[in-house]
């Protein structure tokens, strides 16, 4: 195999592999996925293509050009409120101590009003905290710890998810990200 071939191939590995933004039917993001299930989802005429990159992918007999944008056929009903996990609030939080602002040392999640004074584990109560601000506070508000947060706590949306979540944002998708 020679150095074009090789460079060939790993060409069209990557263009399969590129992230494609996926619409909901009335075009608000739905979240990202590889081209290749891009490409499978508009075969099976689930999905259509929005806009395509400049890449594409061969077979014996055809090119297909790779989506970079692609919208679902049928409406997707979300829930309103994005279900919370761990890994949720870690990324929401930027993987740094809401007290401290420390990203180096082991984080938990701490509730802002502990569980045992009713507190409930909803977005709006829970923080990512480093282990040793986690035991400083203990089974106390913030308030009564002589602790500050960084910053309020609030639901994450869909754009920060997507943004937080892939390193190669493309600019075609600008327009339906920053509404």
């Amino acid at each position: 195999m020679n150095i074009l071939e090789t460079t060939n191939i790993q060409t069209r590995k990557s263009s399969i592999n590129a992230p494609v933004l996926i619409l909901n039917q009335d075009y608000t993001p739905l979240g990202i996925c590889l081209a290749k299930r891009a490409i499978v989802l508009i075969f099976s005429e689930k999905a259509e293509t929005v806009i395509n990159s400049d890449n594409s992918i061969k077979s014996i007999s055809k090119a297909f050009l790779v989506p970079s944008v692609i919208k679902i056929l049928k409406y997707i009903k979300r829930p309103y409120e994005k279900k919370i996990s761990r890994f949720g609030i870690l990324a929401r939080d930027n993987f740094t101590c809401q007290y401290c602002k420390n990203t180096k040392k082991k984080l938990t999640i701490d509730h802002i009003i502990p569980k045992s004074r009713n507190g409930n584990h909803s977005w709006n109560n829970v923080v990512t905290a480093c282990t040793d601000c986690n035991h400083k506070k203990a089974g106390r508000t913030p308030e009564e710890a002589k602790m500050r947060l960084i910053k309020k706590p609030s639901i994450p949306n869909l754009n920060t998810h997507i943004l937080k979540y892939s390193n190669n944002i493309q600019t075609s998708w600008s327009p339906f990200l920053f509404k």
